[in-house]
């Protein structure tokens, strides 16, 4: 293993809310010896019948596990030092938003984005679509056992990072200054109104993800499409398979009347208990995972 400075984590959280983390797994490699971390987290909140059916973890299952603040000590002498690194921007952004929910510090570790390293180490082949852990490690050869499973994740995750790694012949350390450089300039002016989403940011940390927007906003729904488009998603009006992330604000109910939910959030669990990737985020917590990334 060429990424010995690097912990690869991994969370499954038991609702939309990015605090609701309820599966921690991470994995490391020391003196070419693989150390695993995986545990249970009792998130103290409920499970959506969508989460649930994603990673397979109910409120029975975490019953007896220990909630996040109790299981913080032994997570941070397991990191340690080390760059911290996840498949896409979800993981550290639910790490920080768990640590502020029960007013502890956010870790100091340097972060790294395995699927950004991926797009940049295979441009021609992951530019834009089909980078998601799913499809790379499949790709590469390599073993993605209980896709979802936290634990199962992080390995393979670690395991494309390490090819990346090689193929680039450019180290983690190297990977996070390159990719700060980046970020710091991936601002773009985009005009203030308009109905139009505005084209996707390709600098922009969540490039390659299509997110539908459901529900009453706290800004204006122009802002939010431009928030969006300016980290790199791309901005739809409806939900289709393609959509990877629906966010939702406050329900209408003039518009929804008793249902409680809107026709797209309803379409989009109907996908995702399908099989397809859609990931539901809080406006408050998507807007923060904005925050997280910049």
């Amino acid at each position: 293993m060429k990424i010995d400075d690097v912990i690869v984590i991994d969370v499954e959280t038991s609702n939309p809310n990015l605090s609701s983390i309820c599966q921690i797994g991470a994995v490391k490699w020391t003196n070419g010896e693989k150390l695993e971390l995986s545990s249970l987290i009792n998130p103290k909140t409920y499970f959506s019948e969508v989460n649930s059916h994603i990673h397979g973890i109910s409120e029975h299952d975490v019953a007896d596990a220990p909630d996040f603040a109790e299981f913080l000590p032994t997570f941070i002498d397991f990191v340690g030092d080390r760059i911290i690194a996840s498949y896409g921007a979800f993981d550290r952004s639910a790490v920080n938003k768990t640590l502020e929910l029960y007013e502890q510090p956010l870790l100091r570790n340097q972060w790294l984005d395995i699927s950004t390293v991926v797009r940049r180490t295979w441009p021609d082949k992951y530019a834009q679509k089909g980078y998601s852990l799913k499809n790379v490690t499949k790709d590469l050869g390599l073993k993605l056992d209980n896709h979802h499973d936290a634990l199962a994740d992080s390995i393979a995750a670690a395991e494309v990072l390490n090819v990346a790694v090689s193929q680039s012949n450019t180290q983690a350390t190297e990977w996070c200054e390159i990719l700060k450089k980046i970020k710091s300039r991936y601002r773009i002016d985009y005009p203030d109104s308009g109905i139009k989403a505005p084209p996707p940011n390709e600098d922009g940390p969540l490039y390659g993800e299509v997110v539908v927007f459901t529900g009453d906003l706290s800004i204006p729904r122009p802002q939010a499409k431009i928030a969006a488009a300016n980290a790199g998603c791309e901005v739809k009006s409806s939900v289709s398979r393609k959509t990877t992330l629906i966010v939702v604000g406050s329900p209408n109910f003039a518009l929804i009347g008793d249902k409680g939910k809107s026709s797209k959030q309803i379409r989009a669990e109907e996908l995702a208990a399908q099989g397809f990737p859609i990931r539901f985020l809080s406006e408050s917590d998507f807007m923060a995972m904005l925050d997280t990334e910049n």
